[in-house]
């Protein structure tokens, strides 16, 4: 709502904007790639959930790992969906 009300016919608004967009991005997957690296025990619990163990280290910018089972919390260190929808119930194979 708060972008709604900036002066979007600026110039300056809108490359502040994409300014803005593209650190919050890089922070958000770079927060995943720096949790999935260095945070004692992500990587491991992922990897007890994830569809298959190598992939797990793809989770900070791609669904390739697998999507949210089981209770661990660890998913949110990932960039990847958190999806809770059939495919994380178990009803669909994985690709």
């Amino acid at each position: 709502m708060a972008v709604a009300r900036l002066d979007l016919a600026s110039t300056a608004v809108r490359i502040r904007l994409a300014i803005a967009g593209g650190a919050l991005a890089a922070v958000g997957y770079g927060g995943s790639w720096l949790a999935l690296h260095l945070v004692p025990g992500v990587r491991s619990a992922l990897a007890h959930s994830a569809w298959e163990p190598g992939a797990v280290m793809s989770a900070w910018w791609s669904d390739a790992a697998g999507y949210p089972t089981g209770d661990t919390p660890a998913w949110l260190w990932a960039a990847s969906p958190q999806s809770t929808g059939s495919r994380a119930s178990g009803s669909a194979s994985p690709r």
